[in-house]
C-alpha cells in the first residue's frame, strides 16, 4: 500500500517537473521574440501541456493502479508551484523587454 502511494506522488512529480522543463525551454527559445509573438507562444504551450498532463493524468487513473490522490494531489502542487515560477519568470523577461523599449 505504502509503495502505491510513493510511486504515485513520484509518478505525479515527474509529470510536473515535465512540463516545468518544456516550458523554460520554450520560454529561454522564444525569448529573443516580439513580445506578442512571446506571449502566444507561451499561452499556446500552456494549453498544450495543461491538455497533455489532462489526458496522462486521466489514462494512468483509468488503466493503472496507482492512487489516485496521492497521484492528483503531488501533480497539482507540484504543477502550482511550477505555474509560480513560470510566471515570474515570464514576468522578468517582460520587465527586460520594457526596460529595452525605454
Amino acid at each position: 500500500m505504502a509503495i502505491n502511494v510513493i510511486i504515485s506522488v513520484v509518478i505525479g512529480l515527474t509529470l510536473s517537473i515535465v512540463s516545468i522543463t518544456i516550458a523554460t525551454l520554450i520560454a529561454i527559445k522564444n525569448k529573443k521574440n516580439v513580445w506578442e509573438k512571446f506571449y502566444r507562444n507561451i499561452v499556446l504551450s500552456m494549453s498544450i501541456r495543461i491538455l497533455f498532463i489532462s489526458v496522462i493524468s486521466y489514462l494512468l487513473i483509468k488503466f493503472s493502479s496507482i492512487q489516485y490522490f496521492s497521484f492528483l494531489i503531488s501533480l497539482f502542487v507540484s504543477y502550482f508551484i511550477g505555474i509560480i515560477f513560470e510566471i515570474i519568470y515570464i514576468h522578468k523577461i517582460s520587465l527586460q523587454e520594457t526596460e529595452k523599449q525605454i
